[in-house]
């Protein structure tokens, strides 16, 4: 028996030795996750290594860049150039970090919603006089229509499970509503004071929205288009961030400097996590455990690590060969 069980050591790690060499390859050539920064204040996106946890390009967009969201599958990001000179969406291949195509939508755009399957887009136009979503064909690239919301729309939310999109505005204190297969509005929801941000948890099924000035999540769920639950967060929550594999929200509080955690199985908040100045933007990378803050007044990047709830790392936007300056970081995004 003893003889056997050292011939079974033997062998095996033999056999780690072997291996260890593959394991090693295959570590090595793991691609690299790569976040996306859209900077307001100079026309352009940061690319930062989240290996390195450093800035490694800058590519130049359109006016004032708000929104970005990535199609994951194709690799490309679609960043909301929101000044009224420009009125369009820049896209870039993120494969060669170059601009390949420039969509024209409706009047100051803010953000934009993926839904892929589809090959659909979705933005919304914030100027008063516009109050509509424009739809994209990103197969194409063209705008091929828009739909009339309430006043100011800002933030929105795709339920994919529903066909549904979910759009905050910000100027009437409501979210309509959109049927997605017939492109009309079906509901208004009342919600909190000038809300802003919006995101679809798929582990909750439920929509949230941040009240900028209620200083709260409402919750909706989206079966009766009613609100079903308030959380109170920090002061000026802007945007909210999903995690997936904690069944978690991280809200940017930005007066306050802080991020809010909350557990969006009982809908209470966990606690806080001190960030940079003026937090606006927030993206989850749920299967690393990270989350990537955007810090509006400090030019900056707070890295969380969202098994512990700390910051790990804070990113300055720095000078790149390509870009002479960075400034006024907005929305976050990765790929």
């Amino acid at each position: 028996m003893v003889r056997n069980i050292r011939i079974f050591l033997f062998s095996f790690c033999l056999f780690l030795i072997m291996a260890a060499p593959l394991f090693a390859i295959a570590k090595s050539t793991a691609p690299a996750r790569m976040v996306y920064v859209t900077n307001a204040g100079n026309n352009t996106v940061s690319i930062i290594d989240a290996s390195k946890a450093e800035v490694v390009n800058t590519i130049r967009v359109g006016v004032w860049p708000a929104g970005i969201a990535i199609d994951h599958e194709s690799h490309k990001a679609y960043i909301v150039n929101s000044s009224p000179s420009d009125n369009n969406v820049s896209v870039i291949d993120l494969k060669s970090n170059s601009l390949v195509g420039t969509i024209k939508v409706g009047t100051g755009p803010m953000h934009i919603a993926l839904d892929t399957a589809s090959k659909k887009a979705y933005v919304t136009n914030t100027d008063n006089n516009n109050n509509t979503i424009s739809i994209v064909d990103i197969g194409n690239n063209t705008a091929t229509g828009n739909i009339k919301v309430g006043k100011e729309p800002f933030g929105l939310a795709l339920d994919p499970k529903r066909s549904r999109l979910f759009v905050v505005n910000s100027g009437e204190d409501t979210v309509s509503v959109i049927d997605l297969k017939k492109n009309s509005v079906i509901a208004t929801i009342p919600v909190g004071n000038v809300p802003l941000g919006a995101a679809y948890s798929p582990a909750s099924g439920r929509i949230y929205v941040a009240n900028h000035n209620s200083n709260s999540i409402s919750v909706i769920d989206p079966e009766s288009n009613k609100v079903a639950a308030s959380i109170s967060v920090g002061k000026n929550p802007w945007y909210i961030g999903v995690d997936t594999a904690h069944n978690r929200l991280y809200v940017p509080n930005r007066s306050a400097d802080i991020v809010s955690i909350i557990d969006a199985a009982s809908n209470k908040v966990m606690g806080s996590i001190k960030v940079g100045n003026d937090p606006l933007g927030i993206t989850v990378d749920s299967a690393n455990n990270r989350a990537y803050v955007t810090n509006h007044k400090d030019i900056s990047v707070s890295v969380i690590d969202t098994e512990n709830n700390v910051v790990i790392n804070t990113i300055k936007l720095s000078l790149t060969p390509s870009s002479p300056y960075a400034g006024s970081p907005w929305d976050v995004a990765v790929d």
